[in-house]
């Protein structure tokens, strides 16, 4: 019965938890299970020595600190565009890059998908028509776009204003291409069209990345380079986001994703070596690793719970023979 009695105290503890997590980010579920490795980190060196193209060997390994795999990550509620930090407007660095990771529904896509991609940057739009501007938040690591297309200020922050014709952010795809076909781009940020032009939008809203260059070298609102319509083509608006990524509980969600989960479809890894696929689950091998050896943890648990109160209570008896004389007698009454 020790042993039940065990298994029955995790599983209260587990809501408990699940409760206080609630409370606590104020978004249900409070945790987000990650599916793809969008948002895995590349190694920039071994990325431009393979000049550039999308290989898997490129992301290696799962790291603690970033987005992986069969991560788990607690979704705090955000209520206001002011609560989320971008990469362009934040020195905070959270998931091995500046910015908040925002968690939100994709438009337009037919299907319930939940994504945790990278708030790059605010995109507020006023006007219409000619008078429409778009003022978008920027960094020393893009570029000033060209007087023609913007003006941009450093005061109070530093922004750039676009006239009607739209956005340009070269570095995360955002542009459009004027020649046939979808705008081509190698991995890190380097355009291949030849003559791009600004973007239009139809409102304000946040542009969004994932984090893995070789998988995700654009914003999510720019066509991908297979030439797939883009993943949000809209600016990320607040009816779509849930909250931000917190925290990280490695490895633990692939369980949920392999045997339950819709099966990932991700062209960079499916017949990659180094990536495993149990179930629907695609991960890395180290991340499977450690997903087993948590598994066991969590297993064993009561039982070395178990263990370590039949020594303690041993221990007691040892230095009052008294206890050991009470429990039998108690456990004769029982029965």
């Amino acid at each position: 019965m020790g042993g039940l009695r065990d298994y029955v105290y995790i599983a209260l503890a587990v809501v408990a938890v699940f409760g206080v997590l609630f409370a606590v980010t104020g978004s249900w579920p409070p945790v987000l299970t990650v599916q793809s490795n969008s948002m895995m980190h590349v190694n920039e060196t071994e990325y431009r020595a393979g000049q550039g193209h999308a290989r898997a060997e490129d992301v290696g390994f799962g790291r603690t600190g970033t987005i992986d795999p069969g991560d788990l990550v607690l979704v705090e509620s955000v209520d206001d565009p002011e609560d989320i930090e971008t990469f362009a407007g934040s020195d905070d660095t959270r998931y091995g890059d500046d910015g908040d990771a925002l968690v939100f529904q994709r438009t337009g896509s037919g299907t319930d998908l939940t994504i945790v991609h990278r708030a790059m940057t605010y995109v507020e739009a006023e006007g219409e028509g000619d008078n429409r501007t778009y003022t978008v938040e920027w960094t020393e690591e893009w570029l000033l776009p060209p007087e023609e297309l913007a003006t941009c200020s450093r005061e109070p922050s530093f922004r750039c204003t676009f006239d009607e014709r739209g956005v340009f952010i070269p570095e995360i795809g955002v542009f459009e291409c004027p020649q046939s076909g979808p705008p081509s781009r190698g991995g890190l940020g380097e355009s291949r069209c030849e003559n791009p032009t600004p973007k239009p939008f139809l409102g304000s809203g946040f542009l969004t990345k994932g984090d893995n260059e070789a998988t995700n070298p654009g914003a999510d609102q720019a066509p991908t380079r297979r030439g797939e319509t883009a993943l949000n083509p809209q600016p990320v608006v607040m009816e779509q986001i849930r909250g931000v990524a917190r925290g990280e509980l490695p490895a633990l969600g692939v369980w949920k994703v392999a045997f339950s989960g819709t099966q990932i479809h991700n062209a960079e890894v499916q017949n990659h070596d180094y990536f495993l696929r149990i179930g629907n689950m695609v991960a890395p091998a180290d991340v499977w690793a450690l997903a087993f050896g948590e598994l066991v943890a969590i297993s064993a648990s009561p039982i070395a719970t178990t263990i370590g109160r039949q020594l303690w209570e041993g221990r007691d008896e040892e230095r009052v023979p008294e206890l050991s004389v009470l429990r039998r007698a108690a456990e004769g009454k029982e029965t």
